[in-house]
């Protein structure tokens, strides 16, 4: 019986022991880590502007406007339309009751079963104008469209390459707070050997302590910067997220200046937007001609064949060509609202062009200004990291020298480690800058970074 009970036991352990494993193995991931994707810039943009939702919205918008082109060119053209009908009547109407002098039996007037075709062609052959100058706006609408596409490009393109600049950022921080951290740890075991060996106050042993769990935070909020710069990257480029690393082959270090005058020059030049905008002006003014156009005749040739089988009194096989003449007379007053309605939207089609012309301006010159900024920004990073790195020798050599503790050199390099950042900070808003002010004159990024 003690057998049998040790038995089970035995049992029931090996049951448990496989229970943990199993269990330990499903967690366990089965698929492996995602590897580091290293991201070109080129690639960044590219990517974008293949799967950026903008760029589809405005694709879908030119591909519309043609559209709309052809269906104004087509009705200049023939129109042919081929009709038939199946009949089947319940009673078949007869007309009887004549006077018996006539001596006329009744008259059936249709068949039971019938069918009947027809095919009619319509063309016209003046419009007053109407289709002509209809054609010619939806052509121009169809124009400033492929403009609206070009500047969404840029814009994609923009928010790719500041994303990827701010990823670039992130990870010169998560390398700044890194080293770091490993010259704070290295600190920390200098002060404790020197605490163990009485050469150094508890103090000294604190501070370091210090220094290393604030050097410890500033990573993680570097990685985590890291992350957040992953993921609006990804939001960009409308993919999954991906453990990306974004290499700096390929970026310029800074890009020509132009005088800001200058710059507004060639931003009026290139922007595309103000080029659909002198385009949408233009397609106005032509609907404003198909407006005055209603006011003016208009004449269509119809041509008709039908056939009917069988053919009754009522339902023969004939044929018909017709000129059509269209002339309004009273319309209510719709001619003089289409009218108004037109000019009311060239104005404002115009003033939508002047408002263009005032954005771009102001864009130019807030760009302008920033780099401005940016650029003494930078000046003042790098003297500031001049001077740190210059403390911090000055600090070796005083500790050497026994004048001073391993405090001051560990603060003398924290020093270091915010110059650091901060130069990296400049130099990241001083790149955004200058795509910035390429944004604002109408430059595409692949004519500036090579």
């Amino acid at each position: 019986m003690k057998t049998f009970t040790n038995m089970k036991l035995l049992i029931f352990g090996l049951l448990g022991f496989l229970l943990i494993l199993l269990e330990s193995q499903a967690q366990v991931p089965l698929v492996p880590a995602s590897t580091t994707v290293v991201l070109l810039l080129d690639q960044a943009i590219e990517l974008a502007l293949t799967h950026h939702p903008q760029i589809t919205e405005a694709k879908a918008r030119e591909r519309q406007a043609k559209a709309a082109t052809r269906d104004v060119r087509s009705r200049k053209d023939w129109q042919v339309k081929l009709e038939g009908e199946q009949v089947h009547l319940s009673k078949v109407p007869t007309l009887s009751g004549f006077p018996p002098a006539f001596h006329m039996s009744a008259v059936t007037l249709a068949k039971e079963d019938a069918h009947s075709g027809s095919i009619t062609a319509q063309r016209v052959i003046s419009s007053g104008n109407k289709i002509e100058n209809g054609l010619r706006q939806s052509q121009l609408v169809a124009e400033a469209s492929v403009f609206g596409t070009i500047r969404s490009r840029q814009l994609v393109a923009f928010a790719a390459e500041r994303d990827f600049l701010q990823l670039v950022l992130a990870q010169g921080e998560v390398g700044v707070a890194s080293q770091a951290l490993d010259t704070a740890e290295e600190y920390l075991r200098v002060a404790r050997n020197r605490y163990e060996a009485k050469s150094a106050a508890e103090f000294d042993v604190l501070r370091a302590e210090v220094q290393v769990e604030e050097a410890r935070l500033d990573l993680v909020r570097a990685n985590t910067t890291v992350e957040t710069a992953r993921a609006s990257l990804g939001q960009t480029l409308a993919i999954p997220v991906e453990a990306w690393r974004a290499s700096e082959e390929g970026l310029l270090a800074s890009w020509t200046r132009f005088s800001v005058n200058d710059a507004i020059e060639m931003a009026f030049k290139q922007r595309p937007e103000l080029a659909g905008a002198e385009l949408n002006i233009q397609a106005a003014q032509s609907g404003l001609a198909v407006a005055h156009g209603e006011r003016r005749p208009s004449v269509n040739f119809v041509a008709d064949y039908q056939r009917n089988d069988p053919e009754t009194t009522l339902q023969l096989n004939r044929w018909s060509a017709v000129v059509v003449a269209d002339f309004p007379l009273i319309d209510g007053g719709h001619a003089r609202a289409s009218v108004d309605s037109a000019k009311a939207i060239v104005s404002q089609q115009k003033a939508v062009s002047d408002g263009i012309i005032k954005q771009i301006e102001r864009e130019v010159r807030q760009a302008h200004a920033r780099i401005d900024s940016a650029v003494t920004q930078v000046g003042v990073a790098t003297k500031r990291l001049a001077l740190a790195e210059e403390m911090l020798r000055v600090a070796h050599v005083r500790y050497s020298s026994g004048i001073s503790t391993m405090t001051e050199v560990a603060d003398a390099q924290t020093s270091v480690t915010r110059a650091k950042q901060g130069q990296i900070r400049a130099m990241s808003d001083l790149r955004i800058a200058e795509i910035e002010l390429r944004l604002a004159m109408g430059v595409n990024p692949k004519e500036t970074n090579r």
